[in-house]
């Protein structure tokens, strides 16, 4: 039963090493490919503030 409860919390922490990891390689990515969606403006691939 321990090991069972050892097991759990070993992929729990590596799900969420894995999330941690994927919302830094993949952020500039997306930021990259189009910009980031915020109301009215987004962030173009050059990091400047766009309106419409």
């Amino acid at each position: 039963m321990k090991s069972l409860k050892m097991n759990l919390r070993w992929l729990l922490t590596a799900c969420a090493m894995a999330a941690v990891c994927a919302m830094i390689c993949l952020a500039p990515t997306a930021r990259a490919a189009g910009g980031e969606v915020s109301g009215c403006a987004y962030v173009d691939a050059n990091e400047n503030l766009v309106h419409d």
